[in-house]
């Protein structure tokens, strides 16, 4: 949000950037997209926006539904692993894609689906069997009674049925997992481990 929000504000001239002369008109086209933005969001839906100083070691995630600021550490080179976890969840719950390469968003998706069906495969551990529903419950329901964003911030509903089996379909494909019938599978741990030991890797 910082470079969209930063245009309304300012502009470039043959001296560098200068602020815009009409800074209530500023404000007002800034109202507009943050408003226009937060109508895309689906009803009980939250609009993420991460704001961050290149120059400074710490980012912020707010959240405007619920208005909260949490600070995120940027200790290491790389993205932080709670904004990993929001983009990951932003693929895999209902969007709007805006524009860019639509290639890339796919294949990004993709490996999202995939991604959140081996999280539900480490959730199923200590399962013989599990069925697409097993996974889906598993990504919903935390321990000791966690759910939404107390947990990984997924609901019940026919889309997350769907990411799920998107990705069990590529895990199978991998040898991950193996279909013991119509409705059940059965993971191979082995398998499981060395590919998320592979997303971690450089």
């Amino acid at each position: 949000m910082s470079y969209p929000l930063g245009d309304c504000f300012e502009e470039m001239t043959a001296k560098g950037i200068r602020p815009v002369p009409d800074q209530a008109a500023a404000r007002e086209q800034a109202g507009r997209l943050v408003r226009d933005l937060v109508a895309l969001v689906t009803p009980y839906g939250h609009f993420l926006v991460l704001f961050f100083d290149s120059e400074s070691t710490r980012a912020t995630v707010g959240d405007p539904a619920v208005g909260k600021d949490r600070p995120v550490s940027r200790r290491r080179p790389g993205l932080h692993p709670a904004c990993l976890r929001l983009i990951l969840n932003a693929l895999t719950t209902p969007h709007v894609f805006l524009g860019g390469d639509l290639d890339q968003y796919q294949r990004q998706c993709t490996k999202a689906d995939r991604a959140v069906a081996l999280v539900a495969l480490s959730l199923l551990e200590g399962a013989v069997g599990f069925t697409v529903a097993d996974a889906v419950t598993a990504l919903v329901n935390g321990p000791n009674g966690a759910t939404g964003e107390d947990f990984l911030g997924y609901s019940h509903g026919p889309s997350l049925h769907a990411t799920v089996q998107r990705g069990l379909a590529w895990l199978i494909a991998e040898q991950a997992v193996r279909a013991i019938d119509g409705a059940r599978f059965e993971q191979h741990r082995d398998t499981r481990r060395r590919l998320i030991a592979a997303l971690s890797g450089p």
